[in-house]
C-alpha cells in the first residue's frame, strides 16, 4: 500500500477529509502505530528489520553514537581499525575492565588483544591497541531498525514495504491493512466515536497475530522435526 491509498483508506474508514483529519495529524498518527507494531514484529522476530549502518571512523575518537533509528537489537561491530581490512569487534563490559580510560591506558591494556567494544550511554566505545585513525566509512553497524515513516500522502508510486535504501527498511505489507485499522480505531477512540464492530479489541489482535504468523513462516529453507509421544502400550 502506498502512502496515498493508506491515507485515502483511512479517511474513508473514518468518514474524514484533509480538512477533518490533516495530512499533519495523520502522519503523525501513522508514524505512532506504525513503531508499535514494529516493536511488536522485533520482539518475535528480531532479525526482520534487520541493517546495517555505515559510519565514518574519527582520528583519535573512540565513542560513536548508535543509529537514532535502532529499534531494538545491536548485533555487531565491524571496523577497519588498520585502514583496509574489517574486523570484527567483540563486546565487553566496562565493569569487568576496571581501568582508566585514557588513550595510554587503553592502549596499554590492550596490547596484543583483539579489539572490543562497550555500549554505554546511546553509543559504542571502541577499544584498541592501536590509535583511532580516520577511515571513510570505517564502521559498520549491524542493527534493526524502525522502518521509514511515510513523509508525503500524495505519494502513490512508492508501496511502504520498499526499503528506501540500504539502511533503512520498509513495513512488510501483511500489516498495511493492520496499520490502517489501528489509526482508524484511534481517531475514532479520541473523537468518541463509536467503533465498528470488525474493529473490536479481539478481532484486531488477532489479525495481528495472523500477521505475525504470515511474515514468520516467510523462510521455508528451515527444518522442523517433530517428534510423536513415547507409546507405552498403556492406551490397548
Amino acid at each position: 500500500m502506498t502512502p496515498y491509498k493508506l491515507a485515502y483508506r483511512i479517511r474513508k474508514r473514518t468518514k474524514t477529509n484533509s480538512n477533518t483529519y490533516s495530512d499533519t495529524d495523520l502522519l503523525i498518527d501513522i508514524g505512532v502505530e506504525m513503531d508499535d507494531l514494529s516493536v511488536r514484529i522485533a520482539q518475535v522476530y528480531e532479525g526482520y528489520f534487520g541493517v546495517y549502518s555505515l559510519r565514518d571512523l574519527v582520528a583519535d575518537t573512540r565513542e560513536y553514537p548508535l543509529p537514532e533509528d535502532l529499534l531494538n537489537h545491536l548485533y555487531g561491530i565491524e571496523a577497519k581499525l588498520d585502514g583496509s581490512n574489517w574486523k570484527w569487534l567483540k563486546e565487553f563490559d566496562l565493569n569487568m575492565y576496571q581501568r582508566a580510560t585514557d588513550e595510554t591506558t587503553i592502549l596499554a591494556q590492550f596490547a596484543g588483544l583483539d579489539p572490543m567494544y562497550d555500549l554505554f550511554r546511546g553509543s559504542a566505545f571502541i577499544y584498541s591497541d592501536t590509535a583511532i585513525i580516520g577511515v571513510t566509512e570505517g564502521l559498520k553497524l549491524w542493527h534493526s531498525a524502525y522502518p521509514q515513516h511515510p513523509t508525503d500522502l500524495t505519494e502513490n508510486a512508492v508501496d511502504l514495504s520498499t526499503p528506501p535504501s540500504e539502511e533503512q527498511t520498509g513495513f512488510p505489507r501483511q500489516f498495511h491493512k493492520i496499520l490502517e485499522r489501528k489509526v482508524s480505531r484511534g481517531f475514532k477512540e479520541r473523537n468518541n466515536i463509536k467503533l465498528a464492530k470488525d474493529e473490536d479489541e479481539v478481532v484486531l489482535e488477532k489479525d495481528i497475530e495472523n500477521a505475525m504468523e504470515a511474515i514468520g513462516s516467510m523462510n521455508a529453507d528451515r527444518s522442523i522435526i517433530g517428534s510423536l509421544p513415547y507409546e507405552d502400550g498403556a492406551d490397548y
